[in-house]
């Protein structure tokens, strides 16, 4: 039955898979519509390994459900703090000037892949044992395509 084939396919799957399966909804991963892996390698060569995007790879990228999985550390510039504030005096915080940087960067070197995708700052749904601590869950970013939600549905 229905139970038994989703049984079937949760053990086929990778624990990380099923992690990403079970926070992000279909709808949001729309798997057919995801960047392939040569866009998502060209996102990093060409726009995460960048001075002006304050990220540092540590690995390649992950396939996951509906995209891909960018773990790694977010750097520290000499003029960036954890928090600033944006042109209206709101807070930002690291992930806000990060997505920032990569939009920025993505526009002035890799203008291609700005229709191709959508770049997510988000917890990491699998983190390593060794990366966390009391209150810490680390950060990754989530590469997906450029429509992640689900569109209008009129109601009759």
């Amino acid at each position: 039955g229905l139970f038994a084939e989703l049984k079937r396919r949760r053990e086929e799957m990778s624990e990380l898979d099923a992690m990403v399966e079970s926070l992000y909804p279909k709808t949001t991963r729309k798997e057919d519509e995801g960047p392939s892996e040569a866009q998502v390698n060209k996102l990093v060569s060409d726009v995460l390994t960048k001075s002006t995007v304050p990220f540092m790879p540590s690995g390649k990228p992950e396939a996951v459900p509906g995209g891909f999985l960018i773990r790694g550390t977010v750097t520290k510039t000499s003029s960036s703090s954890s928090k600033d504030d944006d042109e209206d005096g709101n807070s930002k915080f690291e992930g806000d000037n990060l997505i920032e940087a990569i939009d920025q960067t993505i526009e002035r070197n890799a203008p291609a892949l700005k229709d191709s995708m959508s770049v997510f700052y988000v917890a990491d749904p699998y983190p390593q044992e060794e990366e966390l601590g009391p209150g810490v869950w680390p950060p990754v970013l989530f590469v997906t395509g450029p429509d992640v939600w689900r569109g209008p549905q009129q109601i009759a």
